[in-house]
């Protein structure tokens, strides 16, 4: 088929016309929307399904709907607040309209936008920051010369329990085993403390770790 076939072809062949051959009844919407529950209840629905439900307005026409959050890779959890900028995805099916997507919008405010955006990338939120796994362990990994950092400033090396632990230990036992030489009346050395320390409770942390 020659060239101006194929456009005639692929002209034909759009829209309306395709939609008729696949029997779809629906082709779908993308919508700009508000985060809001018309009916005065809460904006999000979470419970008794594996599912979110987010209420929402059509900005456009004012008409009320629900959506299923949209949850990225299926870790990343961020409920939406009320009043929040977001978007109603659909998609197209043959036996009648689509379960809709709500997915987020823009920041919504200044407040919600880092300051380090033009030279990092990094999760940024008003809320708790979480990360949770369910099975294993969490592991961050700094790049090769470089390092994981608790706080913008961070200078100091964090401690390792085993070894504060090596450091502790050796001290207590050389002070229960040292005598004083010198210091009794006539030849002699005093005998070992009277009031030995006993062992110290280790300084490890029941969760984080660090190498």
């Amino acid at each position: 088929m020659s060239r101006p076939g194929r456009s005639a072809l692929r002209e034909v062949l759009t829209g309306p016309v395709l939609r008729a051959i696949a029997g779809i009844r629906d082709a779908g919407e993308l919508l700009l929307a508000a985060v809001r529950n018309i009916d005065g209840g809460d904006h999000v629905d979470d419970q008794g399904s594996a599912d979110i439900w987010v209420h929402y307005e059509d900005s456009l026409t004012g008409a009320p709907g629900i959506a299923r959050l949209f949850v990225p890779g299926n870790i990343l959890f961020a409920l939406p607040d009320a009043d929040d900028t977001v978007m109603v995805a659909r998609g197209r099916d043959a036996g009648g309209p689509g379960v809709p997507y709500l997915l987020h919008g823009d920041a919504g405010d200044a407040s919600r936008v880092p300051t380090w955006l033009r030279s990092a990338v990094g999760l940024f939120t008003k809320k708790l920051l979480r990360l949770e796994s369910k099975e294993d362990d969490v592991v961050v990994v700094a790049g090769s010369g470089k390092y994981v950092k608790l706080g913008l400033n961070a200078t100091q090396f964090v401690a390792l329990a085993n070894l504060v632990d090596a450091r502790l230990s050796a001290i207590v036992t050389a002070f229960n085993a040292h005598v004083h030489t010198g210091v009794t009346t006539g030849p002699g050395s005093t005998g070992t403390t009277a009031t030995p320390l006993g062992a110290q409770a280790t300084v490890a942390a029941t969760v984080g770790k660090a190498e």
